[in-house]
């Protein structure tokens, strides 16, 4: 399941929280378009606000019973969480 599905079924106020993380963790999109252009892998000082994000949406989804979305601590955290926001946008919502 996508995080954007997990994180409409999560009642509110907790939503708004997973709203939050999962603004920041869109930043992993504009990171990744200047990486390809400067033909550079993130720093970890660009990656660590991503993955303290991660870490708070996944204790929020734990703490509503779900299963986490995010693996910070993997090495491939960065292209994983990309795919994740890709297959995001380009899943059609039900309110569109």
């Amino acid at each position: 399941m996508l995080f954007s599905e997990k994180m409409a079924r999560v009642p509110q106020p907790r939503r708004a929280d997973l709203w939050s993380e999962y603004r920041v963790l869109c930043t992993a999109l504009s990171l990744q378009v200047r990486r390809k252009k400067e033909g550079r892998n993130p720093s970890e000082e660009e990656l660590i606000p991503l993955k303290n994000a991660a870490k708070r949406a996944n204790d929020i989804l734990r703490e509503q019973g779900m299963e986490i979305s995010f693996f910070p601590e993997n090495e491939s955290f960065f292209d994983a969480l990309v795919t994740e926001l890709t297959a995001i946008m380009n899943t059609p919502s039900d309110k569109d």
